[in-house]
């Protein structure tokens, strides 16, 4: 698969010099030293997000955008799936101080992805914008692409700017729908 217009991924199989051009193009854009009030500022964005510095540099030197999403998974929120919703209070505590981010997640497989959405509205205490549902266990590739990029579309998310928070099985969803990031859920919840 190639990268379109305005990628910010390194040429996978171009000639030396499509690599060359990528190269400087790349230290033009990162430069050598960073302001230090650019340094302040991202940093001040990380901790908005919930992200350490160099999680939140990694996303942006991967996708050249800001997260404008966080996308989760059941396991990713360490749900605990009874006849009703159960969330860790540090959980709900993280969720809480994300800000000037949306939050979407993927529902339980053969659930209800809205009214999933509505009680998980209601249990963290933040809106999440939508909801989708998951794929299915065996689900072909396309079919992981298409359940999640259907749920990013809905919500008017770009793909390049969404963090998907999930576990280990989770990250192929992840990178068939070209997400920016997966961060596991123990990196990013690490107290819980």
């Amino acid at each position: 698969m190639t990268a379109g217009i305005g990628h910010n991924r390194p040429p996978e199989s171009a000639n030396a010099w499509a690599r060359h051009c990528w190269t400087r193009a790349r230290a033009e854009l990162v430069g050598e030293r960073m302001p230090i009030e650019m340094v302040r500022t991202r940093m001040a964005r990380a901790r908005e997000l919930g992200l350490s510095f160099p999680q939140y540099r990694s996303i942006l030197l991967g996708g050249g955008r800001d997260v404008t999403a966080f996308l989760f998974t059941c396991e990713g929120l360490h749900l605990k799936l009874r006849r009703e919703l159960e969330m860790p209070a540090p959980v709900r505590e993280k969720l809480a101080g994300i800000v000037r981010t949306d939050l979407v997640a993927l529902s339980p497989s053969g659930g209800v992805p809205e009214a999933f959405r509505a009680e998980l509205s209601a249990v963290a205490g933040r809106d999440f914008r939508a909801a989708g549902a998951e794929p299915e266990v065996h689900a072909s590739w396309s079919e992981q692409r298409r359940a999640v990029r259907d749920l990013i579309g809905a919500a008017k998310l770009p793909a390049q700017s969404v963090v998907m928070i999930g576990q280990g099985r989770d990250i192929g969803w992840a990178e068939a729908a070209q997400l920016v990031r997966f961060i596991p859920r123990e990196d990013y919840f690490e107290a819980c």
